[in-house]
């Protein structure tokens, strides 16, 4: 599928953005597993079914079963779905690697576990959906992998604040670093402007009705992002609003000058700055912090992420909140999806066979 913007009056800047936001986006919005889930799409030697968790249904995909020698626990992000993990479940049940793997469309994405109201889309309610689907999906201890948005929710439920070692082996991010490294860098005295710029969208996507304003510009934007409409959207974007600036700081809005600084960030910044305006001001820090890990953790990054800056120094920063417990960082020659040969993610299919094997590392080597 291609990503179409239906803009009938193409500016230049509309022209760059188009380019721009595959680079974050566009491997993403081609995996609607909300509107084609189900058995006769799931690839050979996986399984679809919903689990039931939390009082919700929650549609995913897995691989192997339970008893198998290493469970774990995939983390979608925005706007993704649990088919952004096939290439790692398709590699192992080819291996016929002995994992019982569970990636499940989350709260918001699946169409069972998707409620109307935006005080159900807090972090602290996702770390609890996190353990009972693994509890439903007969998981004791298990590994937890995420990516994007999924991440920043993994980063706080292995967090030994919420007794995330006690059931946690090993946590596994990608591309987005600690929490609070991320919120010192986007909001703290030791800022780095570029990661502001580059995150600087996040103001827009917090915004409570963001997908239907300005007659729906941000959901016309995406391409419908893989929801049949702007309100099955918002609840994507409710992701933002459940987490900043409790657990992430909210980066500031800043001038078109500084902005212009950063040509690699800037069309997608301005472009969705256009489709919903934000006026001036300042960022706003990290409410909650979430601490230090003492599990096993590796940090995988795309070299090419354009938005989320994981090869800066700031972000090496992670390191520091892994206590007693090994830390592994890894960058893969790829943009901000790193499990698909895309505009947006990998070059070839060894760059993205680096990311799995990275992946399996961590869980099968533990």
């Amino acid at each position: 599928l291609l990503l179409v913007f239906c803009f009938h009056h193409c500016t230049m800047a509309t022209v760059l953005f188009k380019r721009l936001i595959s680079a974050l986006f566009l491997s993403a919005l081609t995996l609607k597993s909300a509107t084609c889930f189900g058995p006769s799409y799931c690839p050979k030697g996986l399984s679809c079914r919903d689990i039931q968790a939390n009082g919700y249904s929650f549609s995913c995909t897995t691989v192997g079963a339970p008893g198998s020698k290493h469970p774990v626990m995939f983390l979608h992000g925005f706007p993704e779905f649990a088919k952004f993990w096939n290439p790692v479940l398709q590699s192992w049940a080819e291996e016929k690697a002995d994992v019982y793997g569970v990636a499940c469309d989350l709260r918001g994405y699946s169409p069972g576990a998707s409620p109307d109201n935006i005080e159900e889309y807090s972090y602290d309610i996702f770390v609890t959906d996190v353990f009972a689907i693994a509890t439903a999906a007969k998981m004791d201890k298990f590994h937890l992998v995420g990516h994007d948005h999924g991440a920043g929710l993994g980063w706080l439920t292995a967090a030994a604040r919420t007794k995330g070692s006690e059931r946690i082996l090993t946590y596994t991010a990608m591309a987005v670093p600690h929490a609070d490294t991320f919120s010192s860098a986007v909001a703290g005295p030791n800022h780095v402007e570029a990661q502001q710029v580059g995150s600087m969208y996040m103001n827009q996507f917090s915004i409570p009705d963001c997908a239907t304003e300005n007659d729906n510009a941000l959901f016309k934007l995406f391409g419908g992002g893989g929801f049949a409409t702007p309100k099955a959207f918002q609840k994507a974007f409710w992701w933002y609003s459940g987490s900043i600036p409790k657990y992430l700081a909210r980066a500031p809005v800043l001038s078109k000058d500084i902005i212009a600084k950063y040509p690699a960030q800037a069309g997608f910044v301005n472009a969705v700055q256009q489709a919903l305006p934000v006026p001036i001001r300042p960022a706003e820090p990290q409410v909650q912090p979430i601490g230090n890990l003492t599990i096993p953790t590796t940090f995988i990054c795309g070299k090419q992420d354009p938005y989320l800056l994981c090869t800066l120094p700031y972000a090496m920063n992670s390191k520091d909140y892994i206590q007693g417990a090994k830390f592994t960082f890894v960058s893969v020659d790829c943009g901000h999806d790193s499990l698909h040969v895309s505009q947006s993610g990998c070059a070839s299919a060894k760059d993205v066979q680096d990311t799995i094997d990275a992946i399996t590392a961590q869980i099968m080597g533990s």
